[in-house]
């Protein structure tokens, strides 16, 4: 089960009252990398009938079926990162990257994660 932290669900309901379109939700994606481990995507879109849908403090939140396997323990959170304001995808499957540049996430870093529009 996904879970959101507070100071995330407060970014995340800050924003989306930016949005046009009051019905948009959080979309959360996540894909396995052999250089990266888990890489992450989120922003605003409509539900799909085969979207996974949670009501997690205030936030609705749809995840792809691909995705599901990949987020069941995932929490969000929004904190500072490397001194750095950030959404952060904690979550004990992430695995360290295969190469030493690579800046994926890292075993319980909560790290943002390569390719992820979070911040």
């Amino acid at each position: 089960m996904i879970s959101i932290t507070e100071a995330a669900a407060g970014m995340i309901l800050k924003s989306k009252a930016q949005q046009p379109d009051p019905d948009l939700c959080l979309r959360i994606s996540a894909r396995m990398t052999p250089q990266y481990g888990l890489v992450y995507n989120m922003g605003f879109d409509q539900p799909q009938p085969e979207d996974q849908q949670y009501q997690l403090l205030g936030v609705d939140l749809v995840v792809d079926r691909n995705s599901l396997l990949y987020v069941d323990q995932l929490v969000l959170d929004f904190g500072a990162l490397e001194g750095e304001e950030q959404f952060l995808f904690e979550n004990p499957l992430d695995q360290a990257p295969q190469t030493k540049d690579a800046c994926g996430t890292t075993p319980g870093s909560g790290s943002c994660g390569t390719g992820c529009s979070c911040g």
